[in-house]
């Protein structure tokens, strides 16, 4: 069963996206959101190797430039005719983190692991920084009522426990190996399961939804993602970074976006970084696919 996941994640992927469309019913599930996440991260975690030296490569700056410079004033002041809550929804999501699942897609690619790790695993834990400073530069002229001290230590708590747990666990050899042997190999399914509660959650509002949302809102999502994508592409200068970058810059945490933003915005807020779950997908799909198709010197 879990071989059969493995080999057709990306289906299952984009399945769970048309489960939770089908069965808005599993937003009961709602409250699970939080706790199967920390167990995603810890899970995550406790497969990592960190090693110091990854952690000084110039390549690192390229994420915090594009997606915590740049890219915050371009999606913000893009996204104003969609309305508040999906504006910041659209800001949150370009600010995400690198997906924890990131060293398994480039891996799949024949990219450069080691790097992507370190991406993946410091910026991560620069999120509670991120997650309640840069929305705070943009969203300071709205009725809303933003607590950012609150979205700083949920971050907090729901990225640093995993990691200190895991920290403790890789102490533990006994432990270290029941949780790779035994728990790590259901993440994927447990991730099917979040994601489908996660569209649930959010089935009703995107039903809602007039016709030119609905379909300007994924196109937007799609073009936004496809540019991360091809400025990862251009920005490599070998053959291992050409099937790296586009990965580490726009495969993102997705699932601790739509847990912050319907734990401290709305389920319209979470819209965004659903469409954007369906997106980074179909792009790691096209990455792999082109790095088991071409041949680039």
């Amino acid at each position: 069963m879990l071989e059969f996941v493995k080999r057709w994640t990306g289906v299952l992927l984009l399945s769970a996206v048309a489960l939770g469309f089908i069965l808005p019913g599993m937003a009961i599930f709602k409250s699970a959101i939080l706790p199967l996440l920390m167990l995603l991260l810890y899970c995550s975690f406790v497969r990592m190797e960190f090693k110091l030296h990854n952690f000084f490569r110039k390549e690192l700056l390229i994420f915090p430039l594009v997606c915590w410079v740049v890219f915050p004033l371009i999606v913000y002041f893009t996204t104003g005719w969609m309305g508040i809550q999906l504006q910041i929804g659209f800001l949150l999501v370009v600010i995400t983190p690198p997906a924890l699942a990131s060293p398994i897609m480039v891996s799949l690619a024949k990219g450069d692991l080691e790097y992507t790790v370190a991406n993946v695993i410091l910026f991560n834990m620069l999120a509670p920084l991120i997650f309640a400073t840069i929305p705070r530069l943009f969203i300071h002229h709205t009725d809303l009522n933003i607590n950012y001290s609150h979205i700083f230590w949920r971050v907090v708590v729901i990225v640093f426990v995993p990691l200190i747990l895991a920290y403790f666990t890789d102490k533990l050899a006994k432990i270290k190996e029941f949780v790779i042997t035994k728990i790590d190999p259901i993440k994927g399914l447990i991730q099917m399961f979040l994601i489908a509660t996660a569209v649930a959650n959010s089935a009703k509002q995107i039903k809602e939804m007039s016709s030119f949302h609905l379909i300007s809102i994924p196109i937007f999502t799609f073009v936004l993602v496809g540019i991360l994508y091809l400025l990862g592409w251009i920005i490599a200068k070998d053959r291992m970074m050409k099937f790296t970058l586009p990965i580490t810059t726009g495969h993102k945490n997705t699932l601790l976006t739509i847990t912050i933003a319907i734990a401290s915005f709305s389920e319209i807020t979470a819209l965004p970084a659903v469409f954007y779950l369906i997106a980074h997908h179909t792009y790691n799909g096209i990455i792999i696919s082109l790095s088991r198709n071409i041949k680039i010197t």
